[in-house]
């Protein structure tokens, strides 16, 4: 019971939901021997009969996990360290804990927990600090389990192995006095911001973000060969999802009709033809479930006149758009100071009691996609932003490390978290020193150049060195096409943020972020409309944003010069589809670093509800996977016997190929790809480093920071390792015409890279990626000092000074 309640206080300072799954892991972990035999780490991706066998374990042990997870969330009760609430998780839903980490009981419990040497606390989700004193634990083979059959597993050849252990010998000063500074800044911005939301607004900024589903609709798919190639047909029967938006969405929509009509504040309606149509349509199923939500949410001392007509609702929406966007600009810099604690909690915790400074290592491991990961606590899980631009959703994700501003605001300039966390220890004199380096600009777009032979886009991404980046040239692009009378493409002119300032010397940082988010999510397989959308919900990052389509016309016109960008994008797709109809519906590539091989198998899978003693565990099982153990096997009906209802191991591997996910794997292609490139350029300069004595180095993506004074050593590292990197690609040619070379609509494509590849070779053509400093310093946001509620009480009195025509436009 002190596991369970520990990982619900732990998972309550975090404000992360927890569900029955989870608890049954962690209380598997300690007492189950086949949980800890199998190769999968969690139950949903064992097979129903592990999950049975864990059961048995704990029923052995005198263990009923029911009853723990039953007490813990029960309600009758009180429970004297936190609150458990139901929360909707996308389609699944969990238990939210409400705690309180400064009350008493809370402080004492945990207090206790610490002084029992012989209580190990479970595994924990988030970051976990290593201090130089505990050795670096060894790691398993990196793989996805489905049905305890692993794939897509890591294969590492020697000179990784031998990377790996470099890195893991590399020693950093972990600075904790400013850490916590920062992490009780973030808590206190969420407090700030919370408070004006709630006092301002009337939001609540703790509602949920994931979006609610409406309805399951069955569909079938039919292949029409089976992987071993025997005629046949394979069924596998998915549920298509739906959803509609998320309950903080649906409140800030109402709460701003409800502010429009107390306000009385209308719009001329000035569309026309299927806009006016379709907006009306939707206006028209909003009346009634708007008037629900009254009925519920209305404030007790505010009466309004509720909307007759359609028409008379899409005015008050027109009218309110400018309060919808203060607000999200408000729940932006919320969720950015809430995802801080989340992410360095567990840092936070584990911290506690060690001084001023401490020295750490981790280990790592690579990814499916040819990166090297670190396990724990290490600079590559920060941002290279500043206090208000926290760090990214996913810290292994592509492309996380972000360049930041160069220019100062009003509010002064601040140290980008990598440099106040992390320093270095000289071995000579014991004196700290700071880590700097060197960061490859639109690393993505300049591999993409060299690989595919595309001079236009290397004279973008790499051209004269005019001080200007491929994101500012862009930026600078997309400013041009809005200025312009006769382009359709604009920019949002009017916001609640600073319209965007472009001048001969500068160029808005916001303005090179939005393009640079928007072709690098769109050559990783996103849309523009998606992209758009995403963008608009976030306009401190991002400023104002893209007026409705023009981001995909911004798109067009950077294709039209970069033809080849959309064509190496459909080729990954045809790559793809090419593999899939081959027996084992597997992309094999071979890592032209260490000769490693490297396997991309996306399984679609199908959740699957155990029952287990009233509750209920989820397993996720391959979509292709006919038939669960009980059930007959085909052709077995007349059979007899106990043995035909097992499922082997060899039926598991085939229901693993039949399950092959091919439009994530059509969507995964290009960007894994560019990746293992990116990576094998990253290998070759920390080996560089090696060879030069440089010992302690930081390789994030397509960033390396040294100790200072040694970054002549990184520059000669990086520029030794662009011409080993080039006469290296031969190897990577060479796997993609496996499969594309016969093929009429790509293999010319392909063919063609490699013949403008191998004409530089023989010309001894060298090779340098465009790379600046790592900057010390970056821009600190104006958000710090919070607007008084006088301000903030007439922007909601005024909800929207501009004149009609100017608020249509916007629309």
């Amino acid at each position: 019971m002190v596991v369970v309640m520990d990982v619900f206080v732990y998972a309550g300072r975090r404000h992360a939901p927890i569900t029955y799954n989870e608890i049954f892991d962690l209380v598997c972990e300690r007492f189950s021997d086949h949980f800890r035999a199998s190769v999968a780490r969690a139950a949903k991706d064992m097979s129903p009969e592990t999950c049975a066998n864990c059961r048995r374990d704990l029923v052995i042990q005198g263990i009923d996990v029911n009853d723990l997870w039953k007490l813990a969330v029960q309600r009758k009760v009180a429970n004297p360290l936190f609150q458990a609430r139901l929360k909707q998780m996308g389609f699944k839903k969990g238990i939210q804990a409400i705690c309180d980490p400064t009350s008493d009981m809370v402080v004492k419990f945990e207090k206790l927990l610490r002084a029992d040497e012989a209580y190990l606390r479970p595994r924990r989700a988030g970051i976990q600090l290593l201090p130089v004193s505990v050795p670096v634990p060894p790691q398993r083979t990196r793989q996805e389990v489905c049905n305890d059959v692993p794939y897509n597993v890591v294969m590492m050849g020697a000179r990784s192995e031998e990377l790996i252990r470099r890195q893991e010998e590399v020693r950093l000063v972990f600075r904790i006095d400013l850490f916590r500074e920062d992490f009780l800044h973030a808590q206190d911005q969420e407090r700030q911001v919370a408070d004006e939301l709630e006092t301002i607004y009337h939001i609540n900024a703790s509602l949920s973000k994931a979006e609610i589903p409406i309805k399951n609709k069955t569909t079938t798919t039919t292949h029409k060969n089976t992987p071993d190639g025997e005629t046949g047909d394979v069924t596998m029967r998915s549920k298509r999802r739906t959803t509609i938006w998320s309950a903080r969405d649906r409140e800030v929509y109402y709460r701003s009709i409800e502010e429009g009509l107390l306000h009385g504040k209308t719009c001329p309606l000035l569309l026309d033809g299927k806009d006016l149509k379709r907006k009306l349509e939707r206006c028209q199923g909003h009346l009634p479930r708007f008037n629900k939500w009254l009925a519920s949410h209305a404030r007790s001392e505010v009466h309004v006149k509720l909307p007759a007509t359609p028409e008379e609702f899409l005015t008050v929406d027109l009218a309110t758009r400018p309060w919808r966007k203060r607000v999200y600009a408000l729940l932006e810099e919320y969720d950015l100071a809430r995802l801080h604690q989340a992410k360095f909690q567990s840092v936070y915790d584990a911290a506690s009691g060690l001084g001023s400074e401490c020295e750490i290592h981790s280990g790592f491991s690579k990814l499916i996609n040819r990166r090297y990961q670190a396990l724990h606590f290490w600079p590559s899980y920060i941002t290279s932003r500043g206090r208000d631009q926290f760090l990214s959703e996913d810290a292994s994700s592509s492309e996380q490390y972000q360049e930041p501003t160069a220019e100062d605001t009003i509010e002064g300039v601040y140290e980008s978290y990598r440099k106040r966390w992390f320093k270095t220890k000289d071995s000579a004199n014991g004196k700290t020193r700071d880590l700097v380096g060197f960061d490859i600009s639109a690393s993505q777009m300049q591999i993409l150049a060299i690989f595919l032979g595309d001079k236009n886009l290397e004279a973008l991404a790499m051209g004269p060195d005019d001080g200007q980046s491929f994101k500012e040239r862009m930026a600078r692009r997309a400013w041009h096409l809005h200025r312009d009378p006769d382009c359709a493409m604009k920019l949002q002119t009017e916001s609640v943020v600073e319209s965007y300032v472009v001048t001969p010397e500068s160029c808005d940082d916001r303005l090179q972020n939005l393009v640079k988010e928007l072709i690098m999510q769109v050559s990783y397989g996103s849309t523009a409309r998606t992209v758009e959308k995403k963008q608009a919900m976030r306009p401190n990052e991002f400023g104002p944003g893209w007026k409705e389509g023009s981001a995909r016309l911004f798109l067009q016109n950077f294709y039209r010069e970069c033809r080849t960008l959309r064509r190496f994008r459909s080729a990954c797709r045809r790559l793809a589809k090419l593999a899939y109809e081959q027996p084992s519906r597997t992309i094999e590539l071979t890592d032209p670093f260490d000769n490693a091989s490297v396997c991309w198998n996306p399984v679609a899978r199908r959740d699957v509800w155990l029952p287990n003693a009233g509750q209920k565990l989820m397993v996720s099982l391959p979509a292709g996977l006919s038939r669960l153990k009980g059930e007959k096997a085909p052709g077995a009906a007349n059979q007899s016997g106990a043995g035909e209802n097992v499922i082997t191991f060899e039926e598991k591997i085939k229901s693993l190929r039949t399950s092959t996910d091919v439009k994530k794997l059509k969507r995964m292609t290009a960007p894994c790809l560019v990746q293992m490139l990116d990576s094998y350029y990253s290998s070759l300069v920390m080996e560089e480093l090696v060879e030069r004595k440089v010992n302690v180095f930081v390789g994030i993506h397509d960033c390396w920071l040294v100790p200072k004074g040694t970054e002549k050593k990184l520059r000669e590292s990086m520029d030794a390792a662009a011409d080993k990197w080039f006469r290296g690609l031969g190897l990577v040619y060479d796997d993609l015409l496996r499969y594309m070379d016969s093929d009429s609509q790509f293999g010319g494509f392909f063919r063609r890279a490699r013949r403008l590849w191998a004409k530089r070779c023989s010309e001894d053509f060298r090779l340098q990626f465009r790379a600046q400093p790592v900057p010390k310093k970056i821009a600190h946001s104006a958000r710090l000092d919070v607007r008084s509620t006088e301000e903030a009480e007439e922007s909601v009195g005024r909800l929207s000074g501009d004149p009609p025509d100017q608020q249509q436009e916007q629309l």
